[in-house]
């Protein structure tokens, strides 16, 4: 799978006007990334906008995600290493979450 457009991706000041979307651009570039509109239900404003926001952030969110889960994993370790082996749970579990969301992002995964 290829690479995605570089981050940050914002929402534009301005709207497609063919749709009434909301434009998502690069902002290096100014490339438009996406555009949000809803074809059923165009009383859902709040809601369109509130997706657009989320889409904005996904190259930062990936980011994070990628952080996180090194960071987790060298504290499991070093924690391993000096203490042996910890009943992880939940923290297994949320690195297990992570780790399958991050596949999705990156397109390992359907």
């Amino acid at each position: 799978m290829s690479q995605h457009t570089p981050g940050p991706w914002r929402i534009a000041a301005e709207i497609d006007t063919g749709h009434q979307g909301e434009l998502i651009r690069q902002n290096s570039t100014l490339d438009v990334i996406a555009v949000i509109y809803d074809f059923t239900q165009f009383d859902r404003d709040e809601e369109r906008k509130a997706n657009a926001h989320l889409i904005a952030a996904a190259p930062e969110l990936a980011d994070a995600l990628r952080a996180t889960i090194k960071a987790v994993e060298e504290l499991m370790t070093e924690y391993v290493s000096k203490k042996g082996a910890a009943n992880w749970g939940i923290i297994n579990d949320a690195m297990c979450q992570a780790s399958t969301l991050l596949a999705k992002i990156e397109g390992a995964t359907p």
